[in-house]
């Protein structure tokens, strides 16, 4: 167990945290890793801090660049289809958590067993942290099986747990365009879709910390939510839909044939009528891990917002 492991990290004006999550990497048990640092146009000392911590310790390969400032999803994907970062296995990685110290050698472990032919992603727990890293809970973890029939309708795991071997960075750089709506989702749903196989593990491996500036957050917040079940009705479930589209199309020949026609399925609810609409719903088989999540997939079939 000896593969190289390249850690991706985005950044943005991270000064107040980032020291915290670039000292959890070096207490990693698994040491065969390198970093590399997009910083999409910060205006504080993060730069200062990431070429620090590179001149603090030369052992470490890796290079700090300028991202493309599209968004913390195009500057992730500006890493993975950058021809200079080459590794065995890939790891997103925030600015504000804190990693615990065996994330990196579980990953591996399960990324060893499986085929470099093969996409592969590794994923896990969190349990959260406030802005004073004490813990505040325990993230959701998923209650049904991981597949491409829950993958398109939403992600199971955060992007700052993901690990990933060679295949799986390949197809998303083939899948890669600025439709992306989130690049772990997206992440999520090429691997399941491809033949793939992912690991959600229950321990907990990052400190996921929670504070007002958050991308994403935790999927455990209850008013994050009911409001992102009310913005679907303006648009945006049918947007991502469209956008998720763009991005998987570029791959679709890559797909099993159940996860086409899966796709098939999922993607005629939208072109069609009221009972059609259930029809294909029903035929396609997707699912959510939650019952708020069924819900509410069940509310934008019948209305035609997805």
């Amino acid at each position: 167990m000896n593969r190289s492991v390249a850690i991706l990290m985005a950044v943005r004006n991270g000064q107040e945290y980032l020291q915290p999550q670039l000292d959890s990497f070096l207490n990693q048990t698994y040491k065969n890793w390198c970093l590399y640092v997009s910083d999409d146009g910060s205006t504080d000392s993060t730069a200062e801090i990431v070429n620090n911590f590179y001149l603090s310790h030369p052992e470490i390969s890796g290079f700090l660049k300028k991202g493309p400032c599209l968004g913390f999803c195009q500057n992730f994907q500006s890493m993975i289809n950058d021809e200079k970062i080459i590794a065995d296995y890939y790891a997103f990685s925030d600015q504000d958590d804190i990693w615990l110290p065996e994330k990196i050698e579980n990953a591996v472990r399960f990324l060893d067993s499986v085929p470099s032919d093969t996409p592969a992603l590794y994923c896990s727990a969190t349990t959260l942290i406030d802005q004073a890293d004490n813990i505040i809970g325990e993230s959701l973890s998923p209650t049904k099986a991981l597949s491409f029939a829950n993958a398109l309708l939403h992600n199971v795991a955060s992007g700052n747990t993901m690990v990933f071997n060679h295949k799986a960075r390949e197809l998303l750089m083939a899948a890669s365009t600025e439709e992306m709506v989130v690049h772990d989702w997206s992440l999520y749903q090429i691997v399941s879709a491809c033949n793939g196989r992912i690991y959600f593990d229950r321990t907990p491996g990052v400190l996921y910390r929670q504070h007002s500036n958050n991308v994403i957050g935790d999927g455990r917040n209850i008013f994050l939510r009911v409001r992102n079940f009310f913005s679907s009705f303006k648009g945006n479930r049918a947007d991502w839909n469209k956008r998720n589209k763009t991005v998987l199309d570029k791959i679709v020949v890559h797909f099993g044939e159940n996860e086409k026609q899966v796709y098939y399925n999922y993607n005629n609810i939208s072109k069609s009528n009221f009972l059609k609409r259930i029809y294909f719903y029903i035929k396609s088989g997707v699912y959510h891990q939650y019952k708020l999540g069924t819900l509410s997939t069940i509310i934008y079939v019948c209305v035609g917002k997805m």
